[in-house]
């Protein structure tokens, strides 16, 4: 029997894997493997798939969409942004910002902005100053955003919680 091919479109490497491995975990009983594809990463899941079902075949290319009209790339900074619960950041945490909004921003460990709601930071690291004075939650919240390809971290009280970090009552 022939099928039609599946086609995934995503603007980067990641979004595009994330998509093709959501197919293979859809279609995993087809090649009646025991394992659980919600227990494997995204790269395993793809490999194994493909391997053990020769009859789909993956490829891939990369096409340029052309910006819209208006678009100058050499005025324009475009980034990505995730927004979580400030619940992903303890107390302490949140009073260490308080103090870092105090003084000078080229003295804070991180480049942060308060929005009133919760704060935006900068997940690059060569925006941060003396990484060893973030706290580990805030740390690891930067990680997990740059993990998803984000520029940019937005914690803010209305914003939705992840399983993949700690949940701070306050």
């Amino acid at each position: 029997m022939v099928t039609e091919p599946t086609t995934v479109v995503a603007v980067s490497h990641r979004g595009l894997q994330a998509q093709v491995a959501t197919f293979c975990r859809a279609q995993w009983a087809e090649i009646n493997d025991n394992r659980d594809p919600g227990q494997l990463d995204d790269v395993m899941v793809i490999r194994d798939y493909f391997n053990l079902h020769p009859e789909d075949e993956l490829t891939s290319r990369m096409e340029w969409i052309d910006p819209d009209l208006g678009y100058d790339p050499e005025r324009l900074e475009i980034g990505n942004y995730v927004a979580l619960s400030s619940s992903h950041i303890s107390w302490p945490t949140t009073e260490r910002i308080d103090e870092w909004m105090k003084v000078d921003p080229c003295e804070r460990p991180v480049s942060i902005a308060d929005t009133h709601y919760g704060w935006v930071v900068a997940t690059n690291p060569s925006s941060f100053g003396d990484f060893l004075e973030i706290p580990d939650d805030l740390f690891h919240a930067l990680t997990f955003a740059r993990g998803l390809g984000c520029n940019y971290l937005i914690l803010d009280r209305d914003a939705s919680t992840t399983d993949r970090l700690v949940c701070y009552e306050w």
